[in-house]
Formats: structure tokens, sequence, C-alpha cells
């Protein structure tokens, strides 16, 4: 249920007028925000400041099964009283500010920090920016904002790139290379070749069986079979996909055991 609700208090002949599921909850949330001082009707809160020991109660007005009717009668309500502590005449509580006490000030101040923010070029995130400030708008035409590379002019990832991935490789081709004529010496060429010597999987080097077809390498069946490496790795090494194994076992196969070494 639906309820509309009015909050009385023995020191004033002002009213509060409201709408809640949870009538007790929504009590207690009044007097708390009350007491914390950041209850959102200002009237309600300047009575209690200076009324700090004013007794409250509350009145079940009416109760609807629909929240619809049950804002349309808090909302006819509060334009039909005018000695009320609510703000807004609106049932949502929305507009808190067309009859505040000080509506003409608030406005005032309001339209002040916003022609400040706009002529200072205020650097405030997501806040919207006008006119000549926005970057997007110039005499109501819109910016291409697409960067493109200045040699082939393709469609450039970044904005700040002025020339692509494949453009610069150019430039480094033949003579424009800075170790175009030069060779490694021997010695550079063993730390090369220690370097990468760890860098190959074993396993590719191992000969694999694939529906009874026999590979030399794990990488030449990837290649000629057109299935991904680790796909192929994986499957050796599975028991789901029997037609495919080493030939000569993996010492870190975890296959179980063939049905031979199982009967032995």
């Amino acid at each position: 249920m639906n309820y509309v609700y009015q909050i009385f208090t023995n020191q004033s002949l002002k009213t509060y007028i409201g709408s809640t599921s949870n009538v007790e909850k929504r009590f207690k949330q009044h007097l708390s925000s009350l007491k914390q001082g950041r209850h959102h009707s200002t009237h309600f809160q300047n009575f209690y400041n200076k009324h700090p020991d004013s007794i409250f109660y509350i009145k079940i007005l009416a109760e609807f099964e629909t929240v619809e009717d049950c804002k349309d009668y808090e909302e006819l309500l509060l334009n039909i009283n005018l000695n009320l502590f609510n703000v807004s005449k609106k049932s949502s509580g929305g507009d808190l500010i067309s009859y505040h006490p000080e509506n003409k000030l608030i406005r005032q101040n309001m339209s002040k920090i916003s022609k400040v923010l706009y002529q200072t070029n205020f650097n405030f995130k997501n806040y919207p920016k006008l006119g000549s400030l926005n970057p997007n708008y110039k005499g109501g035409k819109y910016i291409k904002r697409d960067v493109y590379c200045q040699v082939c002019n393709c469609l450039l990832k970044t904005v700040t790139a002025t020339i692509c991935t494949s453009c610069r490789a150019k430039t480094k081709v033949g003579s424009k290379n800075s170790f175009y004529g030069k060779q490694h010496t021997d010695s550079t060429k063993k730390k090369l070749s220690k370097i990468h010597s760890g860098k190959i999987n074993q396993s590719c080097r191992k000969k694999v069986s694939v529906n009874n077809i026999e590979y030399d390498s794990l990488g030449i069946a990837s290649k000629e079979l057109g299935i991904h490496i680790t796909t192929l790795s994986y499957r050796a090494r599975s028991e789901k996909f029997p037609e495919i194994f080493y030939i000569q076992e993996m010492p870190n196969d975890y296959r179980t055991p063939s049905s031979e070494e199982s009967v032995e």
C-alpha cells in the first residue's frame, strides 16, 4: 500500500505533507534529517533550528494501491494548502527553487557562477561547454576529428600520430636504415644465439601423428592442417583426441597410461 501522510508539531500551525509506502520509516527519516541539519525543506529545517524541543507526530490522510494515485492526491493537497513546510508543490519534490523563500537570490547566484565558469574556460569534467569554448563548435559547423597519414592518407588509429606504421617502416629500408651495410661481429652473434636458444619450444621439434599421418614437427603439422599450434599441442597431450599424439612421448605428458601399459 501507498500512503499520504501529514506531519504536525505542537509549536506551529504549519504541517508537512508527503507520501510513502512505509510511514514509520519515512517519519524517522524526517526526524533524523532535521536533527542532522540537512532536511531538504528549508522551511522545515529553519523551524526546527529555532524550536529543537518541538514534538512531532504523524497522521495518515489516505491510502492507495497504486503509486500514481497516491502521488496525484499528494500533489492536490500540496496545491490547496498554503500553510505548509513543503518547499515544492510537486509530489516528486523535484522543484526546490521556485517556491524557495530566497528563490530570486538563488537564481542570481546560479547565473553568476555559470557565466564565470564559461568565461574562464573552467576545466571541469563533464561540464558542458557552449559556443567557442566547445571544441566541436565553430559557427555551427562540425570539426572533423579524424587524423590521416601525411604520406598515404590512410586513417590513423591515434590522433597524436602523423604517419602510419607501414609508411614509417618504408622510411627505414635500404640505405635509410641505420644498420644498412653493417654486420654483427662473431661475439655479438654468439650472444644473440645464447639469448634466443631457449625461446623455441622443444615440443615443436617432436614428431607428431595426426589421423595416421606423420609430421616432422608440431609446427609443420600446424601450418599444413591450419590448426593453431597451441590447440594442436593440447590435443596431442589430451586423451580426448586419440588420433593426435606425439610419436616420441614427452616427459611431461599428462595423458593416462595406454591400454597396453595398464594390462602390464
